[in-house]
């Protein structure tokens, strides 16, 4: 399965006071990750504002495994794991410099109209993306 990749460096002001990256900043490093993720399937805010859509992300589930230090470079990889009729699962893991696994990501999204605040099937640009990629397991 392909895997959009983002590198990132660990900032001095993402260390807390252990010394290693604060759980928060991990969360927005995989943030920045999915972001990513939509720029390059062709999805921008601006053409989701057009047609009242927008995600909302219903579940989350994160494990950290091992720490993150101050100028570190890591890794995001971001996938798509499974696509229904109105919701979709990504996949993210985060690597250090050494491949070392240090954070996985699971997210549950849900494809949503900003007017009615209902959900609504999931746009062509994702679900598509199971045939062209293969990325239903």
């Amino acid at each position: 399965m392909r895997k959009n990749i983002l590198k990132v460096c660990v900032q001095q002001d993402d260390i807390d006071h252990l010394g290693h990256m604060n759980y928060m900043k991990y969360l927005v490093y995989l943030e920045k990750g999915v972001s990513n993720w939509y720029r390059e399937i062709g999805i921008g805010k601006e053409q989701l504002d057009q047609q009242h859509l927008g995600t909302v992300m219903v579940n989350f589930d994160v494990t950290y495994k091992k720490e993150a230090r101050v100028n570190e470079e890591l890794t995001i990889f971001t996938e798509l794991r499974n696509v229904g009729n109105k919701s979709f699962y990504i996949y993210q893991e985060i690597y250090n410099e050494d491949q070392e696994l240090l954070t996985t990501c699971k997210k549950t999204f849900v494809m949503f109209n900003t007017i009615t605040r209902q959900g609504v099937p999931v746009v062509k640009e994702i679900s598509e993306l199971v045939q062209k990629e293969n990325y239903n397991n």
